[in-house]
């Protein structure tokens, strides 16, 4: 479902249709309206042409319920994807991978190296004696 309050400030309309039928990618963000707390369909609508209603006020248990994020849809980003989606996920796990192993490394070293010092200076403290 989709709410519509840029068309018409005075009279938004609610569109439904489905995900698929949905042509090439649009920015849509989670829509509250009629006080609810929940991006559903509110109760006082009733359900609609294949969409579902909350069962009960504030429920959150109906149709979810988008709205087109104009700002975005207008400017957009500022330059063309360099790399897909996937891509660019990928990469960020493989950068997030190396970083976790490289902070394994640094604290196995720095715990040897704490060790090396403390037993460096208790010999070094028997032999004065």
């Amino acid at each position: 479902m989709f709410f519509d309050s840029a068309s018409s400030t005075n009279l938004p309309s609610l569109y439904i249709c489905r995900a698929e039928n949905v042509l090439g990618r649009v920015p849509l963000m989670p829509c509250y309206i009629g006080g609810n707390s929940h991006p559903t369909l509110p109760h006082r609508f009733g359900n609609r042409a294949g969409a579902t209603a909350d069962s009960s006020v504030d429920r959150g248990n109906g149709s979810r319920l988008y709205e087109l994020n104009l700002w975005m849809w207008r400017y957009g980003r500022g330059q063309p994807r360099k790399v897909t989606v996937a891509e660019a996920e990928q990469r960020r796990k493989e950068r997030l991978t190396e970083a976790r192993k490289r902070a394994v490394q640094t604290l196995k070293r720095r715990r040897e190296e704490r060790g090396t010092r403390v037993g460096a200076g208790d010999k070094d403290a028997v032999g004065d004696e």
